[in-house]
């Protein structure tokens, strides 16, 4: 379910991860139908979230000739907040994308979920460097910089 650098086919963690492991959702086996993964998170209702992840595929995998990888991403609180189909097509044995998923949370905690695409992808899809966060609101994106003017204002007249 992991690799480390260096594999034998040439895989590798994604770039600007600190460690040598990543996911790899079609399992040991590489038996359909794959697998997924899946972690509940903490949210506040009403706030939009940005799900950011690497993707992978490799060409060293294509037992179905594809040479893809394909996920499913969603985002669930009380109802199914987002769900996206990514797809990445391999051209080198080590090929990754950055991918992102926005959502508004609906509750107290949201369900994170990536499961592969069995139609889609050949015998590899990589998960690497999966991040949640939060939108700044309009408002108070506005009041940060009203705040940094007020304090521009005060360091100028101080000089003067």
């Amino acid at each position: 379910m992991w690799a480390v650098t260096p594999n034998a086919y040439g895989v590798t963690a994604s770039p600007g991860n600190g460690s040598a492991y990543f996911v790899d959702l079609t399992g040991q086996a590489n038996n359909k139908p794959y697998g997924g993964i899946e972690q509940t998170i903490a949210t506040t209702p009403g706030a939009t979230y940005t799900l950011t992840f690497a993707l992978g595929s490799s060409t060293s995998y294509n037992g179905t000739g594809l040479n893809a990888a394909a996920l499913t991403a969603s985002a669930t609180g009380s109802s199914l907040l987002a769900s996206q189909l990514f797809a990445l097509v391999a051209t080198s044995t080590n090929t990754w994308a950055t991918e992102s998923l926005s959502f508004t949370a609906d509750s107290t905690s949201t369900t994170i979920e990536f499961l592969a695409d069995s139609a889609y992808t050949s015998q590899y899809v990589g998960l690497d460097n999966v991040s949640v966060a939060a939108v700044p609101l309009p408002a108070s994106l506005g009041m940060m910089l009203l705040g940094l003017g007020c304090f521009g204002a005060a360091v100028r007249a101080r000089s003067s």
